[in-house]
């Protein structure tokens, strides 16, 4: 399989796919001189994920990590019908949360449908 994040193939993005993108917001400093970006990959969590390719859909994608707004309208109720039209490429949200003493990360990840 070529794994080019060029592809029209959801399943061989998936893999193509690395953090290469961030909002500027992470670029932030916290209290300590570090940046928020600095925390959130630091602490991230490792996803291991069992892919269905047996599934009714090519290539697992049914099983595969989403955006929300995957297919760009923000209407939850016609994810399902979009899988394998649009490409699913992976995407975690993150956000950073910071009191005096603490810093609160949060990491959320949307399956359109998990078979």
């Amino acid at each position: 399989m070529n794994l080019n994040e060029n592809s029209s193939n959801s399943a061989e993005c998936a893999q193509a796919q690395t953090m290469n993108g961030h909002s500027p917001l992470f670029d932030r400093l916290s209290t300590d001189g570090k940046s928020y970006w600095d925390y959130i990959t630091r602490y991230a969590p490792v996803i291991y994920q069992d892919i269905n390719t047996r599934s009714e859909y090519e290539y697992g994608v049914v099983d595969l990590i989403a955006k929300f707004n995957a297919d760009g309208d923000w209407n939850m109720a016609n994810q399902w019908e979009t899988i394998g039209v649009v490409p699913q490429v992976p995407y975690v949200y993150a956000s950073v949360q910071e009191t005096k003493t603490h810093l609160f990360g949060f990491e959320s990840i949307f399956w359109t449908q998990k078979s």
